[in-house]
């Protein structure tokens, strides 16, 4: 993993940003752009300020209120952080105009990598990043065909959530493989992901950052 040393303070402890990709999109002619950065151990401040200040409710006020849905999105979110915070996991923070809109986190064993948990949400109240989560998608399918050691990837769908997850996951290459309580089992191989990132190619151009400059998120982002 690249290290980027950083000054320390009082405040300057929390951040450590590794500027990994830049990428851009254009929907209905329109222009997105999306950085993403590497998580790193140095994170605790900043996730645990991120899972405090994202409310979900305000932003994506459409959910239904009767199926508990803002607090199984909120939940999804504050699982993708305790679970990076506490194991060994890898994981990227989504930013649009120096707003967070999403994180991605997973466990990157071998031959299977499993992703534990993504979570987008909007920049603002009921405003939606374009292909944002496809964005996080490719990068997580980009360092898995990378790995000449990884085979396939596996995931769990959450049933219940505000979302279709699963057919989302299906037009990601994924296929179901049977599932218990509110978690659908899924498995995509590396030959699928392949093809699936064929498509990505053609929909998101994104260009790899090296030797970025060192970014403290906590001070230079909005959240």
């Amino acid at each position: 993993m690249h290290v980027i040393n950083c000054t320390s303070s009082a405040f300057d402890t929390n951040f450590c940003g590794i500027h990994r990709v830049s990428s851009s999109n254009v929907c209905k002619n329109s222009l997105t752009r999306v950085d993403l950065y590497e998580l790193t151990t140095k994170d605790y401040d900043f996730l645990n300020i991120l899972k405090s200040k994202i409310n979900i409710k305000k932003l994506m006020p459409d959910l239904k209120k009767t199926d508990n849905q803002f607090e199984v999105w909120q939940n999804i979110l504050n699982e993708a952080v305790n679970k990076f915070l506490t194991g060994r996991k890898k994981g990227y923070i989504a930013v649009n105009n120096n707003k967070p809109y999403g994180i991605l986190v997973y466990t990157d064993e071998h031959p299977e990598y499993y992703l534990d948990y993504i979570c987008t949400w909007p920049v603002k109240s009921g405003e939606k990043v374009s292909l944002g989560g496809k964005t996080l998608f490719k990068q997580f399918f980009s360092d898995f065909l990378k790995d000449l050691n990884a085979k396939r990837i596996t995931l769990d769908a959450v049933i219940n959530g505000p979302f279709d997850a699963i057919a989302k996951y299906k037009r990601l290459g994924f296929h179901s493989l049977g599932g218990e309580n509110y978690y659908e089992h899924m498995l995509a191989t590396k030959e699928k992901i392949f093809e699936v990132m064929q498509e990505l190619n053609k929909l998101i151009n994104s260009k790899d950052i090296n030797n970025s400059d060192n970014i403290n998120l906590l001070k230079n982002l909005d959240i």
